[in-house]
């Protein structure tokens, strides 16, 4: 799977400055907006140079070419086949010398076929003619003559639609993608060429009804697709700004995004999820709602059980745009993302420039523990009555905030004693930790954990059904009895997680 979902990458060239763009992508340069993480009136940050548009664009070329080679083989044996395209003339439902045209293209060479179909502007029209037949084999000839002309330049769709000023693009697909006889391969491929083709054209060629009755069919399996067909056409809307709050306002595409996020899935179908989740990130809003139905522990999963490197590319492409959003920096934090970073920089890649991307990331994260590693975190959580294994509960917090649990007459501490007997295993075992960080740092912690009887409690969980709460408090009970903690963890103390 690694090798065959990691086509090399692409270089892209530079023109006057400005980024080109690459081949074979339905994207309406420029962009139309802002980069999530680099707001207006912001000074540049680390996460502003990591999504360049040149590295925008390398993502979207890279996802271009794992489209290009996924299906050749099959494209091969379906535009091999000879239709007799006599006998649609001559029963008067294609323009006379249409025949004569499409047996020219027949016998061409794919790249001859391709070129001749661009720069022959009567081409077009005969060609798209053919997706009104009824014959589906006709129409399944045409769709993956046209998937082969514009497979290899996004910018094909332009010159298609330049030669069918005044045609109807939607209509004929529509149709097509609403047959009950269509095959999957078919239907995968017609979406892709309509959601390409919208992309391009955009309200110019489409109305918003289109769209959205695109999407919508889409969603609700009016269509007869696979899960990575339909993924494939949002990617293909997603490019293009103006259809992002259609796309996610349909119902139902959130929910389908989300649970492909997850390494569990097929590489392909985890690749274009996650691509979704890229290109939403350019719309902060659209990024909100993502990180309130919990994408960035999505991403923190895939991160760090997915060894697919293009998935791994475009995860860490997002991460700037989710360092943005203080809800999202927490979680990350909290799931322990810094050191999942870090066993990524470690591991082999063949693009060398991915891993300085991940250290870029790993740079702009360390940044961000000492702003949310404060006390006032701490307490929140505690008040929260809920204790999560995280930056807040390691030995360099209790160094650099110890003299704060003195604060109020212990308040903190009471409250730590109180969590000893909450319902949730996690707390209690985080609780029994951070008491015994207490004792062992705070200058009269053993004295103040005596007076408030804590060993009395502790010495109860010694026998907890749960390993980690009684390890935890056995750990606490030593911390408490020994004079000389470093003498028998060896000068360092690691929590259980």
């Amino acid at each position: 799977l690694t090798h065959q979902f990691n086509p090399p990458s692409a270089k892209l060239a530079n023109v006057d400055g400005r980024s080109k763009e690459p081949p074979g992508l339905p994207f309406p340069p420029p962009f139309d907006h802002p980069l999530p993480h680099h707001r207006p009136g912001s000074p540049p940050s680390m996460a502003r140079t990591l999504q360049s548009s040149e590295e925008q664009q390398r993502l979207l070329s890279l996802a271009q070419a794992e489209t290009a080679g996924a299906s050749i083989g099959q494209e091969d044996s379906v535009l091999s086949a000879d239709i007799g395209w006599h006998k649609y003339e001559q029963s008067h439902l294609l323009k006379p010398g249409s025949a004569s045209v499409l047996q020219m293209l027949h016998n061409m060479p794919s790249e001859e076929r391709a070129n001749h179909i661009l720069t022959h502007s009567e081409v077009p029209p005969v060609v798209f003619s053919v997706l009104n037949l009824m014959d589906l084999q006709a129409i399944q000839y045409i769709i993956t003559l046209i998937m082969e002309v514009v497979r290899d330049d996004g910018s094909r769709y332009d010159v298609l639609m330049g030669c069918l000023p005044d045609a109807d693009i939607f209509t004929p697909f529509h149709k097509t993608l609403s047959r009950q006889d269509v095959d999957t391969a078919t239907s995968d491929k017609a979406a892709y060429l309509l959601s390409g083709f919208m992309c391009r054209g955009g309200s110019k060629k489409f109305s918003e009804s289109q769209v959205t009755t695109f999407v919508t069919s889409i969603v609700n399996a009016s269509y007869t697709m696979t899960e990575l067909g339909k993924l494939e056409s949002f990617c293909n809307l997603l490019k293009n700004n103006a259809y992002r709050n259609t796309v996610f306002e349909a119902r139902g595409v959130t929910d389908m995004i989300l649970k492909n996020v997850d390494p569990e899935r097929p590489a392909p179908n985890l690749y274009k999820a996650c691509f979704c989740v890229w290109l939403s990130s350019f719309r902060p809003d659209l990024l909100k709602q993502l990180i309130d139905r919990g994408v960035v522990l999505a991403l923190r999963k895939v991160l760090g059980d997915s060894r697919v490197e293009k998935v791994v590319r475009v995860c860490i492409h997002t991460l700037p745009a989710l360092l943005e959003e203080d809800k999202a920096v927490e979680d990350l934090l909290e799931r322990n993302t810094l050191q999942v970073l870090q066993l990524l920089e470690y591991e082999k890649w063949r693009d060398a420039e991915l891993y300085e991307e991940i250290r870029q990331t790993l740079y702009t994260l360390q940044s961000k523990v000492k702003q949310y590693s404060n006390f006032e975190r701490y307490e929140k959580e505690l008040a929260n009555g809920k204790l999560r294994w995280s930056h807040l509960h390691q030995e360099k917090f209790f160094h650099e905030n110890i003299e704060k649990f003195g604060e109020d007459d212990f308040r903190v501490v009471k409250v730590l004693m109180k969590l000893l007997v909450a319902d949730d295993l996690e707390t209690v075992a985080v609780a029994c930790h951070d008491l015994g960080e207490f004792a062992r740092l705070y200058p009269t912690g053993k004295k103040v954990l005596d007076r408030l009887k804590a060993k009395q409690f502790l010495l109860m969980l010694l026998s907890h059904k749960n390993k980690d709460v009684a390890r935890e408090a056995l750990l606490c009970v030593q911390k408490l009895m020994l004079k000389r903690w470093a003498d028998v963890s060896g000068g360092q103390v690691q929590p259980a997680k």
